[in-house]
């Protein structure tokens, strides 16, 4: 990574590490993000600053931190790898790119696009990529929201600063299921949502959109 040396076991400094907080009050555009994800080094530490890749990688087979290291044949030309037993692992492990063959950049531009509101067919002029994998994507992450809002129990509205009453703004949306995030839509429910503006402020809330 620049100014580091080739091999290292973190990809940001902790400090670097986004909250919640600090997360939900940015406000992203098109143009910023592209600048940030241009080089797959720049767009490791975004991925990672923003806590959507591990920073750190702690070896399963003997507990022991593994090294980042750049490695050309590998999907995003980096890995991690255990100093002591020598497995490897990739960038994407665990994590929403895993299983993806999709760059890093074309993904974070999906779900830009996605959190955004533009249409599908919008996405798929936009990035070049087939309808069926931007089909896809979208319906995984109406998913990952649909999981975060069924873990989310705190009650809405309640009493402002200046003891006043709170006046929440409701929407509805009717969620469908699918096994491992293939195959056909069963089941389903309804989910009742707030005002997001509002929602923004609350503390001690993680959410995937």
């Amino acid at each position: 990574m620049p100014g580091r040396p080739k091999s290292t076991s973190f990809i940001v400094e902790e400090d670097e590490l986004l909250t919640d907080e600090e997360i939900l009050a940015e406000d992203w555009r098109l143009t910023q993000l592209i600048a940030e994800t241009t080089r797959i080094e720049s767009t490791l530490q975004w991925c990672a600053r923003h806590r959507l890749i591990a920073n750190r990688m702690i070896c399963e087979n003997c507990d022991d931190f593994g090294t980042l290291n750049r490695l050309s044949r590998r999907q995003d030309f980096y890995e991690w790898r255990c100093s002591h037993c020598n497995r490897s692992h990739t960038i994407r492990s665990k994590s929403i790119f895993e299983s993806s063959n999709l760059s890093l950049q074309q993904i974070l531009l999906i779900i830009y696009f996605w959190s955004n509101n533009h249409l599908q067919q919008t996405t798929v002029h936009e990035l070049n990529v087939s309808n069926h994998t931007i089909i896809e994507w979208f319906s995984l992450l109406r998913e990952l929201c649909e999981e975060s809002v069924t873990q989310f129990n705190e009650e809405l509205g309640g009493i402002d600063y200046m003891n006043n009453p709170i006046t929440v703004e409701i929407d509805e949306s009717y969620f469908f299921h699918r096994k491992y995030h293939r195959g056909r839509f069963t089941g389903g429910q309804w989910v009742f949502w707030g005002d997001w503006a509002w929602f923004k402020q609350m503390p001690n809330k993680t959410s995937s959109r």
